[in-house]
């Protein structure tokens, strides 16, 4: 579970396997394998995995580690 968080990145999350379920400014999506969830900057979001889930996070400006 992703706690509810903001950030200044734009996000946009593919769902490679599994299901998810996202919350996004208050509206929730159920995720499965294809989807793809799209979080503007700023914008308060959080995720469970529903099973065992593998997506690919994509965020722009590009987030520096460290």
């Amino acid at each position: 579970m992703v706690k509810p968080h903001a950030h200044v990145h734009e996000q946009v999350s593919i769902v490679v396997m599994g299901r998810l379920k996202f919350v996004v400014d208050n509206e929730t999506y159920i995720a499965e394998p294809g989807d793809v969830v799209h979080i503007p900057p700023n914008t308060t979001h959080s995720v469970e995995a529903l099973e065992d889930s593998l997506v690919i996070d994509v965020y722009s400006p590009v987030r520096m580690i460290g």
